[in-house]
């Protein structure tokens, strides 16, 4: 067991260690594995706008270039508040950043 997950494990109702370990996930380039924390975390009504926009963050400094993994994460954390405006233009941003 990894030590984020051995943290977690011990405060598990933590949301501020979830974000963090869903930062640490992004930052070891398993995407999958943040999507299924942010999930998580969005269907607690644990993940608020600052969350989306720090894990967008940690996305944007991981991925450079346009990449498979970027977009599946931008996707998937735009599902999580599909109104939002400002996120979509963050990923916007995000997206132009990648293709420079």
């Amino acid at each position: 067991m990894a030590l984020g997950d051995k943290v977690l494990a011990r405060n598990p109702g933590n949301p501020h260690l979830r974000l963090a370990l869903g930062q640490i996930y992004l930052r070891g380039c398993l995407v999958d594995n943040a999507i299924a924390l942010m999930d998580e975390l969005n269907a607690s009504c644990q993940l608020d706008d600052n969350g989306r926009h720090a894990l967008l963050a940690a996305a944007t400094d991981v991925f450079e270039g346009a990449s498979a993994p970027a977009a599946k994460f931008a996707d998937a954390l735009l599902a999580t508040n599909p109104g939002d405006a400002e996120l979509k233009a963050a990923i916007a941003e995000f997206g132009k950043a990648s293709r420079r």
